[in-house]
């Protein structure tokens, strides 16, 4: 094993000694990057708050998207990790309303 390292380190790190050292400078500012930033896909402190986003169809009316609606969050509060659960749907501003026409911001 040692006589392994030893050639490996004189055919690979000796031989190509500025791309070793490229390789240490990158490692070193990754890790210097890596503990200076944010750690982790969740904060330090769990709200116990998920965010979800969806996107509908273009040509859905807004009624059949409550419709919609209603079934994924009677899905979700099925599953006993879920205390309660909050569900806004508008349309987007560029898609009129159904029974109010246009978006306001559209006049």
């Amino acid at each position: 094993m040692i006589a392994y390292y030893g050639k490996t380190l004189t055919v690979v790190v000796l031989r190509h000694q500025f791309l070793t050292l490229m390789v240490a400078v990158a490692t070193l500012v990754g890790t210097v990057y890596s503990t200076s930033s944010p750690q982790g896909f969740f904060p330090v402190q769990d709200t116990g708050v998920i965010m979800a986003f969806r996107t509908p169809p273009q040509d859905i009316s807004f009624a059949a998207m409550s419709v919609r609606q209603q079934a994924l969050a009677r899905a979700i509060l099925k599953d006993p990790a879920v205390d309660s659960l909050l569900v806004v749907y508008r349309h987007r501003r560029d898609q009129p309303h159904d029974q109010h026409g246009p978006h306001p911001d559209q006049t």
